[in-house]
């Protein structure tokens, strides 16, 4: 146990007995210490236990902490008499931090720890291969956050964390926490640990002295008095021994219960949503009623029937068959992190749909009728359909004074002109430009010919403002400004989404989030200005049907719209 003494300016210091494996040190309520100062990051520092000591470390906050002051680079154990500085406030070091001899040891018996012993004090203690750990373990087969176990004077509890290779109790592999016996064979992947209780050595000193001369019946009913006093003594410490050792199971059950809710949270974070429905299933087998648990299972199959649908359906609009695609996304549950995906996948639908689905030619043939009910005017309307723009123009000039003429021929004559300037600007490079001409003739197209039907002219000018987007993304994408890459391509995409090309450029912003996301650390909730604005330009250039968007979006809800500090 450590003792420490917390003081800001010249207020009073308030004292603290530290005997938890770890305490988080921030202003935010949370934190295990409190400390409501303008230079204390939300999540500052921590204090906890390593092996036989305790140990302060800077958890990236804004303005660091200062060990007898000198800025902290790395974890740091504490001695009697240090002082830590936390923003505006002075943490004294009272006592020694090195931790009592433990009840209960793990002595090493294969490699990298054979016949090594390690101690476990009260409290949690964390095994892994990370150093952050209470009990670091460098060796292949161990996680980097392998197993947890929870300690005191009464019980000692295993639970794993969710490790690849597993956490063994005498060759069975842990599902749900266990308490250990002394001899226990623990194995954490291929590194394995006896358990056991250390004796403790019991004296009974002695001490000489004169008896007094005391009558037989004196003798007797003193005898008498203490047999009661010790029968009763005896049933009260019973009693409130097994009382407290209650208490103390309860305690731990709540620890490692809120270990698997953390467990399962981290197993979220990555969408690995049967991950963690599966550790809340296990914490209803233990706890039926908990409400937390509960919750969350249902959300997470929600998420999971989506994730499944949206993943079938994306398949089949990739496959042309838009029509079973849409009745699929009719019964996709909404609410869950795939909505913004949900939205554009329909719209893709939709623009597909009036690209493929083509009329009969019998429907096609009445509504041009409708529109041009002279015959001369429909053959050119006809040549127009067919992709051949002058001969169109040619045939209608002929018979201006047919009814309708006079109208295709003004449309004609415009498309003609915003299809020469598409051309020019094409040649020049000027990509978006002419993509701007493409897009003013198919606004004409619209005017003249109905949507679902055969369409070369359409076809062809579509294709020629696929290819001016791709290469105005392309151009955007060499200048690192990678939301205007985003936004063009998604725009070609959106006009013709059976381009597979657009498949490539999305890839290649995908590659670009994940490297971007790499440099925010996954268990960093403190985030700093440049890490938000890391989420801001990821979440602007990625497609929400991607890991990267829902994730990027998700860690945005940890950024305050107040001003967030600047790393040092």
């Amino acid at each position: 146990m450590i003792k420490i003494a917390i003081q800001a300016g010249g207020k009073d210091q308030r004292e603290m007995n530290l005997s938890q494996a770890e305490y988080i040190i921030g202003r935010d309520d949370a934190c295990d210490i409190t400390l409501k100062g303008s230079k204390v990051s939300r999540r500052h520092g921590r204090i906890y236990r390593s092996a036989d000591s305790f140990l302060v470390e800077d958890l990236g906050s804004a303005n660091g902490i200062l060990v007898n002051k000198t800025k902290l680079s790395s974890p740091t154990k504490l001695n009697k008499g240090d002082i830590v500085f936390v923003g505006e406030y002075k943490i004294t070091v009272l006592n020694d931090s090195t931790i009592e001899q433990a009840k209960y040891i793990l002595v090493g018996r294969s490699a990298p720890c054979a016949n090594q012993t390690f101690p476990l004090p009260q409290g949690i203690i964390d095994l892994g291969r990370v150093g952050s750990n209470a009990l670091a373990i460098d060796h292949a087969s161990i996680s980097r956050h392998h197993a947890r176990i929870s300690c005191n004077n009464q019980v000692v509890v295993l639970e794993d964390n969710g490790s690849s290779n597993g956490t063994w109790v005498n060759e069975k592999r842990l599902s749900a926490p266990q308490e250990l016996r002394h001899g226990d064979i623990i194995r954490l992947g291929k590194v394995q640990f006896l358990f056991s209780e250390r004796l403790q050595s019991e004296s009974a000193p002695t001490q000489a002295y004169q008896k007094p001369f005391i009558s037989f019946k004196a003798i007797m009913i003193s005898c008498l008095v203490v047999l009661i006093s010790i029968a009763s003594f005896a049933a009260y410490h019973t009693f409130f021994a097994k009382k407290q050792a209650s208490q103390e199971k309860l305690s731990l059950y709540e620890q490692a219960l809120a270990s698997q809710i953390a467990q399962a949270q981290a197993f979220a974070s990555e969408e690995d949503w049967s991950g963690a429905l599966n550790i809340y299933k296990n914490i209803l087998t233990q706890d039926p009623l908990n409400p937390e648990a509960k919750k969350h299972v249902y959300s997470l199959k929600k998420f999971i029937e989506a994730r499944d649908l949206l993943t079938i359906g994306l398949k089949l609009f990739d496959e042309g068959k838009v029509l079973k695609a849409e009745t699929l996304l009719k019964v996709i549950p909404e609410g869950t992190p795939y909505d913004d995906a949900l939205k554009l996948l329909q719209g893709n639908i939709q623009t597909k749909k009036e690209l493929t689905l083509q009329l009969t030619s019998e429907e096609v043939e009445k509504q041009i009728r409708d529109a041009y009910p002279d015959k001369q005017v429909r053959i050119a309307v006809d040549r127009y359909r067919e992709n051949k723009l002058g001969e169109a123009i040619k045939h209608v000039v002929k018979h201006m004074q047919r009814a309708g003429a006079s109208r295709l021929h003004r449309t004609l004559l415009k498309t003609r002109e915003y299809h020469r300037s598409a051309m020019t600007h094409e040649t020049n490079k000027a990509y978006h430009l002419a993509a701007g001409s493409l897009q003013s003739i198919l606004s004409l197209d619209r005017e003249l010919i109905p949507l679902n039907s055969q369409n070369l002219f359409r076809k062809d000018i579509l294709q020629q403002l696929s290819n001016n987007l791709l290469a105005a993304g392309e151009e955007a994408w060499l200048s690192n400004a990678y939301e205007q890459a985003y936004i063009t391509w998604l725009k070609g995409f959106n006009a013709m989404p059976t381009d597979k090309r657009y498949d490539e450029k999305f890839r290649l912003l995908e590659n670009v989030a994940k490297n971007k996301l790499s440099s925010i650390s996954p268990a960093k909730e403190n985030l700093q200005e440049e890490d938000c604005e890391i989420l801001k330009q990821v979440k602007s250039f990625t497609l929400p049907r991607t890991f990267y968007y829902r994730k990027a979006a998700s860690k945005l809800g940890l950024c305050k719209s107040t001003a967030l500090p600047k790393s040092p």
